[in-house]
């Protein structure tokens, strides 16, 4: 009589790997500042340019642009820049009662410019090519409006050259 005993002997391996990966995100923050010489209670202001450094270029706005400005508004901007230097004056929009002669409901008046002395302004708008240079270095904007009828108002841009 034979007896064969077969063994069978099984080996299971396990392998794990464990992949971890890290990422880490550094996120700069650079803030810059700009400081430009306005005394300002919103609509009532005196404004520096610099023409050869940051405050070269501002914008004007109405109060509440590009919403409905207020009745019974009176603001008068101050602008300044070095002796020598001349004040631009574009409009990017303008949205004003309209009054004949511009006088008696609401108005922009800019004054001193080039070819006018003074300007009344009122309308729905105003050519894209028009533009006022100051006579000198100083630019006075007045915008003035009566107890009724409200439009969208204006927004300009000021440049020192």
């Amino acid at each position: 009589t034979t007896t064969t005993t077969t063994t069978t002997t099984t080996t299971t391996t396990t392998t794990t790997t464990t992949t971890t990966t890290t990422t880490t995100t550094t996120t700069t923050t650079t803030t810059t500042t700009t400081t430009t010489t306005a005394d300002c209670d919103d609509c009532n202001c005196k404004i520096w340019m610099n023409p050869d450094g940051d405050s070269s270029k501002q914008i004007l706005k109405s109060p509440g642009f590009p919403s409905k400005y207020p009745n019974k508004a009176n603001c008068i901007w101050d602008i300044k820049t070095s002796k020598g230097s001349k004040i631009t004056l574009s409009f990017k929009s303008f949205n004003i009662e309209w009054s004949s002669g511009c006088k008696t409901k609401d108005y922009v008046y800019v004054t001193p410019v080039a070819k006018y002395t003074k300007l009344y302004l009122c309308g729905a708008k105003l050519p894209s090519s028009f533009k006022l240079t100051s006579k000198s270095n100083r630019l006075i904007v007045k915008f003035v409006t009566d107890k009724s009828g409200k439009k969208n108002g204006f927004k300009a841009v000021l440049e020192a050259k």
